[in-house]
């Protein structure tokens, strides 16, 4: 069964990216700690909610594994719950 971390709500970021001058992307950045599923070691990552569900590799910040996020984001942008995976599994 994949660890699964329910989100706080803390530390939301907002911010604009003009690359076009008719059009801006808007963007919430969260920040969560999270377990690595090899090392047993926290750290933190940045979430990106206004992005919509998400299954992407990051590595852990101590033992440089890959980890699996799978992030579920509600309709109205809030982080549900974030699941962490090995590559592995």
């Amino acid at each position: 069964m994949p660890k699964q971390k329910q989100a706080p709500k803390k530390n939301i970021l907002f911010g604009e990216d003009s690359r076009k001058s008719s059009a801006k992307l808007i963007y919430m950045i969260m920040t969560q700690t999270v377990c690595c599923p090899y090392c047993g070691e926290r750290f933190e990552s940045n979430i990106d909610v206004s992005a919509g569900n998400e299954d992407y590799f990051e590595d852990c910040q101590a033992c440089c594994r890959p980890v699996r996020f799978n992030t579920h984001i509600s309709p109205n942008g809030e982080l549900i719950r974030v699941e962490i995976r090995r590559d592995d599994e």
